[in-house]
């Protein structure tokens, strides 16, 4: 039987819906799941259009079909570090370079921020200069050619957050659009446009370090796997705190850097011809609508 969401569960297919009694067996069973990790976070749910609760555990269960794409990618890193043995430095270096050029690219497109190719590859083909000049999105591209060239970022405390953020911002974003409190934000936003608000996060700066305090301890477990690490701490930054990460003037969009980031403080083996572009996969689908709605499954 292929996994369903709960939302998808309760109604059944062509048949009767499932009561509320029978919705909440199945989610019982399967937080309780021998493949089931339940984690100490409590993401905040949209259960009804003016109504959130935060008191469900965010869980994942690791299907086989999760577990084949995961050894895809194993299989297919193994085979791209066999062909690189057998390339020049200079040519690892170009395709890496074209990557992250493509990479922050995509990454622009979904935000709304308007910048070329051409753009991007001056500031990039400049990193090898010993006096670069201050160029529109060079604190960018100097955060992820770091990162491709092997550094890793360790979150260990709620300060690392900011620290990253300053890192790959430095000189894009003016002080009157900086988060407004001591790391944090500590205004109100959401996701979406005032008359449809798709997501509304933690709205207060404790509320948010105490939402990230647990988020730091599980992107510091090295029991579970990268990929999936990547993208379980990919979704709760954001559920709660999208705005960290804007590069365009505004909050209401939900895919920020993020998505490198999340790759930059959790990657222990991807080397730089292995970088994923997570952008331009993304962009393949943006035609399936995609969105911060995060409902109660």
């Amino acid at each position: 039987m292929e996994y369903q969401l709960l939302s998808i569960y309760k109604y059944n297919g062509s048949g009767p819906s499932k009561s509320d009694t029978e919705v909440e067996t199945e989610y019982q069973r399967r937080l309780k799941g021998y493949s089931t990790i339940v984690t100490d976070m409590y993401p905040v749910l949209d259960k009804k259009e003016y109504e959130q609760v935060d008191n469900y555990p965010l869980f994942f269960v690791q299907t086989n079909d999760i577990n084949k794409l995961i050894n895809l990618v194993t299989r297919n890193s193994r085979r791209i570090d066999e062909i690189a043995e057998n390339l020049p430095g200079v040519a690892k270096m170009s395709y890496a370079r074209k990557l992250l050029t493509s990479e922050i690219y995509y990454t622009n497109e979904i935000e709304g921020v308007k910048t070329t190719k051409e753009e991007i590859g001056t500031v990039v083909g400049q990193l090898s200069s010993k006096s670069q000049p201050d160029r529109r999105l060079a604190s960018t591209v100097r955060l992820y050619n770091t990162a491709l060239s092997g550094k890793t970022y360790q979150v260990r405390k709620l300060q690392d957050f900011r620290k990253i953020y300053d890192e790959l911002l430095r000189g894009e974003i003016s002080d009157n659009k900086q988060p407004d409190g001591k790391i944090f934000r500590k205004r109100s936003v959401y996701i979406g446009t005032s008359s449809q608000k798709v997501h509304t996060p933690p709205t207060s700066e404790q509320q948010i370090e105490v939402k990230l305090l647990p988020l730091i301890q599980f992107m510091n477990q090295h029991e579970i796997q990268d990929l999936v690490k990547a993208v379980v701490t990919h979704f709760m930054f954001e559920n709660i705190h999208p705005s960290m990460m804007e590069m365009a003037e505004r909050v209401d969009t939900f895919y920020h850097h993020i998505w490198p980031v999340s790759w930059i403080i959790t990657r222990d083996y991807l080397s730089q011809v292995r970088f994923m572009p997570i952008s331009q996969l993304i962009i393949k689908h943006l035609n399936k609508q995609i969105t911060g709605k995060i409902e109660l499954m």
